[in-house]
């Protein structure tokens, strides 16, 4: 199930303003409605669901304020958080499927590895420049913002490595670490696969 039928939908039914409050734009037929409290959810199937739903940029969304975008057929990604108490719970499998980052701002800068365009991203999320010479974007970017706010038009800004980064994800339920063997529990039951893929090598 998409996070639209799982959560958004049962969201929406259950309080009339989830979607404005959580900021949330729904579309039909690719038009965006005015009024999204005034849906009538009852009337609709969550699995033939005609919308689709897109929540604007700023502290509260969900990806918190940083999303790292990279080539894959899965739509996956990695991605900040608005739910930094994630990070200190034992099973930290709790995403849809794409991967959170814990510390984000740090590795936008590995990533970028520019510190004139490190500070302009450090900038846009609010906070100071590294490089104080570059104080006037800072209140620059911030007069801009004020104003943004008032007419609710927030929008993403982009930043990218100069070249390409090859990122590899990897998962394992079971490492040597320390002269023993480490094991966790297989929460996207792979090792079943696996296993089914090793015996045929037997």
């Amino acid at each position: 199930l998409s996070i639209a039928q799982s959560e958004i939908y049962w969201m929406a039914r259950k309080d009339r303003y989830y979607l404005s409050n959580s900021n949330i734009n729904v579309y039909y037929k690719d038009k965006l409605i005015g009024e999204p409290d005034t849906i009538n959810w009852s009337r609709y199937s969550r699995d033939k669901l005609p919308f689709k739903f897109k929540q604007g940029s700023g502290g509260g969304n969900a990806l918190g304020k940083f999303k790292f975008i990279f080539d894959n057929s899965s739509s996956i990604y990695l991605h900040d958080t608005n739910n930094k108490n994630g990070f200190n719970l034992t099973n930290r499998a709790i995403s849809h499927g794409c991967v959170r980052v814990e510390k984000p701002l740090e590795f936008a800068e590995k990533l970028i590895n520019d510190s004139y365009s490190y500070d302009k991203l450090r900038v846009e999320v609010d906070l100071l420049p590294v490089d104080t010479t570059h104080m006037n974007w800072y209140r620059k970017r911030m007069a801009k913002k004020a104003d943004t706010l008032k007419s609710f038009q927030l929008k993403p800004a982009w930043f990218g490595p100069k070249k390409a980064v090859p990122l590899l994800i990897t998962y394992f339920t079971a490492w040597p670490q320390n002269d023993k063997i480490e094991y966790r529990p297989d929460v996207y039951a792979m090792d079943e696969k696996l296993w089914v893929a090793m015996k045929k090598f037997r």
